[in-house]
């Protein structure tokens, strides 16, 4: 009779036990905002309707790109059908860092959906960029976006079957 009460005990703290991981498992599985990594996941809309909230945050935004302005720099927007203002992504691999060796720039094309992954800046200054980076960049391309606010991007993927 003991026996079979301790059994009895076992089966439920493991079954509530089990019951709180599954929870806690769901809890985690059900937030949107969650990523891989310490960036935060937002909208482009909401990304673009409240940019000083993010300025200086690292995010990550699904898109699709607008406009293929240089090898550096491309647009991102909502799809055809939202009223999203787009918004400039700067992507500089790093030439001195070992671990970009071999790679090439993330060859941006006019409605590629892609995932950018980077840091809020508050005000596009292409010729402060150029000092601060030691990048030769397109100021002429580039002359439209001053002053407004852009991700400086450590990642790109092309999400989809693309």
């Amino acid at each position: 009779m003991e026996i079979d009460q301790r059994a009895s005990r076992l089966k439920k703290v493991a079954t509530t036990a089990g019951m709180a991981c599954a929870a806690l498992g769901l809890a985690a599985c059900g937030d949107e905002g969650a990523t891989s990594g310490s960036e935060q996941k937002v909208s482009i809309k909401e990304l673009q309707q409240t940019p000083k909230e993010y300025v200086g945050q690292t995010v990550m935004v699904s898109a699709d790109v607008n406009d293929d302005i240089s090898p550096q720099a491309f647009s991102i927007a909502g799809t055809d059908e939202s009223s999203v203002v787009p918004l400039l992504v700067l992507h500089l691999e790093d030439e001195d860092d070992p671990e970009e060796e071999g790679e090439t720039s993330f060859d941006a094309q006019d409605g590629l959906p892609v995932e950018v992954t980077g840091t809020v800046k508050g005000s596009f200054d292409v010729v402060a960029l150029e000092e601060k980076t030691g990048k030769d960049l397109n100021e002429t391309a580039l002359e439209n976006w001053s002053g407004q606010p852009y991700i400086m991007a450590t990642e790109v993927d092309v999400i989809g079957d693309n």
